[in-house]
């Protein structure tokens, strides 16, 4: 986890792992530590996946003027295949990039490394991830959007690893597809292979990402489990290798533990 030079005031005192099941631990950073030190050294995160680091316990020492985020990483699949050695779950490192003047703390990366002991990698050595990379407000009032649950769990829970272990396992998602298979489920890509599309989603938080490819016209429209059309801006895409369209959404899914949709 990183950053641009905007995040150069960006300072943490603790970073949090955890897995699917919430909490692993809380990982003080030591204040005596100068740039490129190195206090966690491909710590293998335990437990069932997904699993995820982030910086509740951050802040910006230089006085900002618009809302603030901490940053996350979200680890949905790790499998690497090391001289014939599979693993499948990732470990990680922390260091110190850089530190703010007059004792104000540390810019602290993570990084996720291959397993502890491995010192190179080789022709035929794999690895098959699906990582993302998130920012959270630390407060309700750092957040300007219209999600009234999201809302809702930053007033409860500010600058809490809570609000990742959230996105983590709310969107670890389960879905059903008739008229089309599913490539990726989180994103979620849908290759259509019918002219309607039926998918039923169970999970969800936030808007989730939703393309559906393959289409063979580009003015399918979706509805919901209601029957109802959707108001849902979408980006339209065009393959030339395929001569076919692609349609994404961004749905709202919060509140709804399971929903229904229909692209024709």
């Amino acid at each position: 986890v990183g950053g641009p030079a905007g995040w150069e005031s960006w300072v943490a005192s603790k970073v949090a792992i955890g897995n699917a099941n919430g909490l692993i631990e809380e990982i003080d950073v030591p204040p005596s530590l100068q740039v490129n030190d190195m206090f966690v050294d491909r710590l293998p995160l335990t437990g069932a996946g997904p699993w995820w680091i982030g910086f509740p316990k951050s802040q910006f020492v230089k006085d900002q003027k618009q809302a603030a985020a901490w940053k996350a990483i979200i680890v949905r699949k790790y499998v690497s295949n090391i001289a014939g050695q599979v693993t499948k779950s990732p470990s990680i490192s922390l260091f110190v990039r850089q530190k703010q003047p007059d004792g104000q703390g540390s810019y602290v990366d993570a990084l996720i490394t291959p397993p502890k002991g491995v010192q190179e990698l080789n022709q035929g050595d794999t690895f098959d991830l699906n990582i993302e990379w998130v920012t959270f407000p630390y407060s309700v009032d750092d957040y300007y959007g219209e999600n009234e649950a999201f809302r809702a769990h930053l007033q409860e829970n500010p600058a809490s690893w809570k609000t990742v272990h959230r996105e983590a396992v709310g969107n670890n998602l389960s879905v059903d597809v008739s008229g089309g298979e599913v490539i990726e489920e989180y994103p979620l890509v849908i290759r259509g292979t019918e002219s309607s599309i039926d998918l039923t989603i169970t999970g969800g938080v936030g808007a989730i990402p939703i393309r559906f490819e393959g289409l063979k016209r580009k003015t399918c429209k979706l509805y919901d489990g209601s029957g109802t059309l959707t108001d849902e801006l979408y980006d339209l895409g065009y393959d030339t290798k395929t001569s076919t369209y692609s349609m994404t959404f961004n749905l709202l899914l919060d509140g709804k533990p399971v929903s229904s949709w229909t692209l024709k």
